[in-house]
């Protein structure tokens, strides 16, 4: 036997994969691919999501702490000039604001010395309550100072890192940082200038989903916050849905699942029973005592509670019958029909109403149903409305009655009022 042939087969049979196995191996990595990748892009998110919105509460939480510590070694400035330090840090003396007034605010390079770990960015904002708009002799209005955000400095533990118009719009410096918005706060659905110091909006950037969160704050509380579209900095609060948190858009019509509106309308069927008389053609009796069972729905014929859309007719007159809630306290402080977004009210009822007995899905606002309905632990009703969803109501002024309704477990009416402050278009 010649050994030489046998080994130089053997050579060759030895010397590579056959096209079978390389189609094997190429199968079970792309199949690792497609479990990992989602996985991954998915955790990605939610770590993006986790990082932006712990970022706006360390920056609250911090804007907060400066303040209060302050208030107890210096003189308290008021509701106006409420962020301004009247005895900064050295370093921060030597600024020119601080030599031209003797105080500085509160911006990104002071907080990035109160909280050296974070980076903290001067970010600019345009005027007005509506939405930046584009034109042929300012461009994208994501790039006009006027318009939109831009960015203006980055700090961080006291130092520069950035500035310059070269970076007003990249915005991929402003993810895992604190936006401090110069000069401006956004309340009652617009922007107002800020020459006071009277209020902080601080505003962080998911990379990936490229929603943004803020807080509007004054000393000791939040008057506005949401998440909002960035739409590459021209985004605007004024389009924020829900709260801080939240990490997707709800659904377009920000209303209860479907069927829970429409129901209270729907017993009007119930008259239908009225055919029982027929089963008397089939002797058999079970079938007229059926008929009974639309007594049942004779419960949401309860909810006429939506037929209080008296409130049109005569809107400044609360509906008859009593006013079960002892006070009603809108947030923010005055309704503004003319803005968009959400607004928060909370009840507080009188004795003998227990809250937890009433059905969400059945309350309504001037048509408005919740975006989302809590008791707190004192008791109190939390309800969260959209603007947009109100129809007819309620009017305008100083003192108008904000009427709310709905149904208890057992069928009964709630309703309940107080007088606010209404703004128009």
């Amino acid at each position: 036997m010649d050994t030489t042939d046998f080994s130089v087969n053997r050579r060759k049979r030895d010397s590579g994969f056959t096209l079978l196995e390389l189609m094997i191996v190429i199968a079970i990595i792309a199949i690792i691919v497609a479990i990992a990748v989602p996985v991954f892009l998915s955790n990605s998110r939610k770590a993006d999501h986790v990082v932006a919105v712990n970022n706006l509460m360390t920056g609250s939480r911090v804007v907060d702490e400066t303040w209060y510590e302050k208030l107890a070694a210096q003189p308290f400035p008021g509701g106006n000039q409420a962020y301004r330090d009247y005895d900064p840090s050295a370093d921060l003396k030597a600024t020119a604001a601080y030599q031209s007034s003797g105080w500085v605010p509160v911006d990104a390079h002071y907080m990035s010395i109160r909280e050296p770990k974070i980076s903290w960015v001067d970010l600019r904002a345009g005027g007005g309550a509506g939405s930046p708009v584009a034109s042929a002799d300012i461009g994208p209005y994501c790039q006009a100072a006027d318009y939109g955000f831009s960015v203006g400095s980055i700090w961080k533990n006291g130092q520069l890192v950035a500035s310059g118009t070269d970076i007003a719009n990249n915005w991929e410096l402003l993810p895992g940082k604190i936006g401090l918005v110069d000069n401006m706060y956004y309340w009652d659905g617009g922007w107002h200038d800020n020459t006071d110091t009277t209020y902080i909006t601080l505003v962080t950037l998911e990379r990936i989903s490229q929603l943004a969160h803020f807080y509007t704050m004054n000393v000791g509380c939040t008057v506005a916050g949401g998440t909002f579209e960035w739409k590459n900095g021209a985004g605007t609060p004024g389009d924020a849905w829900a709260d801080e948190t939240s990490g997707s858009k709800p659904t377009a019509d920000n209303n209860p699942p479907p069927g829970t509106t429409t129901q209270p309308t729907q017993p009007t069927q119930p008259t239908e029973p009225t055919q029982p008389t027929q089963p008397t053609e089939p002797t058999t009796p079970t079938q007229p005592t059926q008929p009974t069972q639309p007594t049942e729905p004779t419960q949401p014929t309860q909810p006429t509670q939506p037929t209080q859309p008296t409130i049109p007719v005569n809107p400044n007159e609360p509906p008859a019958g009593p006013n079960q809630a002892s006070s009603i306290k809108v947030d923010p402080q005055a309704l503004n029909l003319g803005s968009h977004g959400e607004f928060t009210i909370t009840i507080s009822l009188n004795s003998g109403y227990d809250p937890n007995l009433i059905l969400a899905a059945s309350v309504r606002a001037y048509g408005a149903a919740p975006l989302s309905f809590k008791v707190k632990g004192n008791g109190d009703l939390m309800i969260k409305f959209n603007r947009d969803d109100l129809v007819g109501g309620p009017p305008v002024g100083d003192s108008v009655p904000f009427i709310v309704t709905g149904l208890y477990q057992d069928g009964s009416v709630f309703q309940g009022w107080d007088y606010i402050k209404v703004l128009g278009e």
